[in-house]
């Protein structure tokens, strides 16, 4: 305000006393109101730019368009829904079973150099939630529920393979379907479990520390690593993941259900002209088919998924009181062994 009101005061003093001022005093004096008022106008100017830039920067990019209005999702919908809930209770269901198991971690242990070990279990519960560790975690979760869901099929492919490959050769009775079938389940449960640990630096500390650790400890410090690592992955970030996509797909519902209607009409379109071929009608009745199921299933699936989210913050609250409580523990264990 200073520097205002001095800059007012020359601009006053120019103006009264311009025919009394040389030509050269009037440019020294404007020079000088210049220059005392470029901070003030530096400032807006700044001010205005980083508003510019923030306004810019609020856009998403990149921008991903909504399916709700496409009818093989709004088709799907209703058992995408519930297949997020089965998510979220398969999600606690597995946390809480690696949880109460923390307790246990330091007997199982063979005269460790402690401060080691407390230096994995820090860096596996940091690794749950750090970017790397989470996006390969959502990759092995996808992968591992596709192989679920197709393993018989997969498993048939594979077995008939190998009983074809195996008699060929002359074996009538070789065994190869289910040798085949049980070592593809386990090569990829395997490479799985592989793929998630190079993303855990807990498994690089256990790796570069294996002779402090000791020999005997290496493998149940693995196990113990997965285990508190996938816990503090599903109660800090899966489970949140769950609720944020549950409240997206809830705000989507009349928009599928607007889809469906309008696929119904067009079937009945199709069906009802005369002009087009018994092909396309039956191919018409089987989408207006899987609209007609998709509506009489929206109704059920959202409303389900609302009561879900009524309580699901208390749940993630309690499961991550519950995991922190557990680690904690086990920190001070580890810890009391240390002195």
């Amino acid at each position: 305000m200073a520097d205002f009101a001095q800059s007012c005061e020359l601009q006053s003093t120019v103006g009264l006393g311009r025919r009394r001022l040389t030509a050269a005093a009037r440019d020294a004096l404007l020079t000088r109101v210049k220059i005392q008022r470029t901070p003030l106008t530096l400032l807006l100017a700044g001010l205005l730019a980083a508003s510019g830039a923030c306004s810019q920067q609020q856009k998403p990019e990149p921008e991903i368009a909504s399916s709700a209005g496409e009818f093989g999702y709004a088709a799907r919908f209703p058992s995408a829904l519930s297949s997020e809930r089965a998510q979220l209770d398969a999600y606690e269901n597995r946390a809480k079973r690696f949880i109460p198991k923390f307790a246990n971690y330091p007997g199982e242990l063979d005269n460790p150099d402690w401060a080691h070990v407390l230096g994995v279990a820090e860096r596996a519960d940091q690794a749950g939630r750090s970017g790397s560790f989470v996006a390969r975690a959502r990759e092995v979760d996808m992968v591992g529920g596709f192989f679920d869901d197709e393993k018989e099929v997969i498993g048939r492919k594979v077995g008939g393979a190998a009983d074809y490959a195996a008699s060929q050769k002359g074996c009538k009775k070789s065994g190869a379907y289910g040798a085949a079938t049980g070592a593809l389940d386990k090569a990829v449960k395997k490479q799985l479990e592989e793929r998630l640990r190079a993303h855990n630096e807990a498994h690089l500390y256990i790796e570069e520390n294996r002779e402090a650790l000791g020999k005997s400890n290496v493998e149940k410090l693995e196990t113990q690593a997965d285990e508190i690592s996938y816990a503090s992955y599903v109660t800090n970030v899966a489970v949140v993941t769950i609720k944020v996509r549950l409240r997206e797909m809830v705000a989507q519902a009349q928009d599928i259900k607007s889809t469906l209607e309008r696929k119904t009409k067009e079937a009945d379109a199709v069906i009802a002209d005369a002009n087009r071929s018994d092909v396309d009608k039956k191919a018409a009745q089987e989408s207006k088919d899987a609209a007609q199921k998709a509506l009489g299933d929206l109704d059920t699936e959202v409303n389900q998924a609302q009561f879900a989210l009524e309580g699901i913050e208390d749940r993630i609250k309690t499961l991550q009181e519950q995991y922190q409580q557990s680690f904690d523990g086990l920190t001070n264990a580890i810890e009391t062994k240390m002195k």
